[in-house]
């Protein structure tokens, strides 16, 4: 969930959204109830629960109603019984119906942070629910999650260059963000290998690839699951969403269709343009 997202995330309806609130202390209880009803949250979609325990039982609870209820689950990261934490574990394990989104709770958290899609939860927030921003953004990035598939389909990536150095550098990038490991060419040869295979398999794909030069090879091959091309040269400064790319060359100048150039660095506002340009 980029940062730019966040920062346009508009107030979305939540007539449709269950919440759950677990946390133990009832002063701050009361505030995520105030500042949820005033978000334009209805009392009768907001269930408050004082350990992992009761969050489970209501959980189990909507779902029993409907399988494919929106939920958000508000986790204290600390509670007696079941914390936050393994409360996650037994939600994340669970294979009931539409996925709920889960938003870990802490008065250590400073500012709101997405999370690595391998994480237990996907956001981090402070103990503010006054901050009707915040809710915004959690309640937006709970619709986008639920709208791609609750993240069972991550990108495929396919790195190609032959600088090695550059291609660890991007797959270390990557493993950050909590993506399996990338495919790496190190030749326009292996590139279209890995391409080619790629074609009997579903999902989004994306190719980075060092060499501008290896990009019109790309579209030469014809393909039917078509990558999210991005131009992850050293010479691209920062990440911009371009439709073509003109090279500077003294003697020729080709034009090379691709849909990205990257400041060598991947982060999630690229994920979500792959995943928005095959959606």
């Amino acid at each position: 969930i980029p940062e730019i997202h966040w920062a346009l995330a508009q107030p979305m309806s939540l007539a449709d959204v269950h919440v759950i609130v677990a946390e133990d202390e009832e002063m701050f209880t009361e505030l995520a109830i105030s500042g949820l009803l005033s978000h334009g949250l209805s009392e009768s979609r907001l269930r408050t629960a004082e350990d992992g325990l009761q969050a489970i039982a209501h959980l189990d609870d909507l779902q029993q109603q409907d399988p494919n209820a929106k939920i958000v689950a508000f986790l204290d990261v600390r509670m007696p019984n079941l914390d936050g934490e393994e409360t996650a574990k037994q939600i994340r394990a669970r294979q009931v119906g539409l996925p709920p989104f889960l938003v870990c709770c802490s008065a250590n958290v400073e500012s709101l942070s997405a999370c690595a899609l391998d994480d237990l939860f996907h956001m981090l927030m402070p103990k503010n629910f006054m901050d009707s921003s915040a809710l915004s953004v959690c309640f937006s990035a709970a619709e986008d999650f639920w709208s791609q598939g609750s993240g069972s389909s991550p990108v495929e990536i396919i790195l190609a260059d032959d600088e090695m150095i550059c291609s660890v550098a991007l797959a270390a990038n990557i493993s950050l963000l909590g993506l399996e490991e990338p495919a790496t060419a190190e030749d326009v040869e292996s590139m279209e290998e890995f391409l080619q295979a790629a074609q009997s398999r579903e999902g989004p794909l994306m190719v980075m690839v060092g060499k501008p030069d290896w990009i019109p090879h790309i579209s030469a091959l014809g393909l039917r699951r078509m990558p999210f091309i991005v131009d992850s040269s050293v010479e691209r400064a920062a990440l911009v969403v371009t439709s073509h790319y003109i090279p500077k060359r003294p003697k020729r100048s080709r034009k090379r269709s691709i849909d990205v150039t990257l400041g060598g660095r991947a982060d999630e506002r690229l994920l979500r343009a792959g995943a928005s340009f095959h959606g």
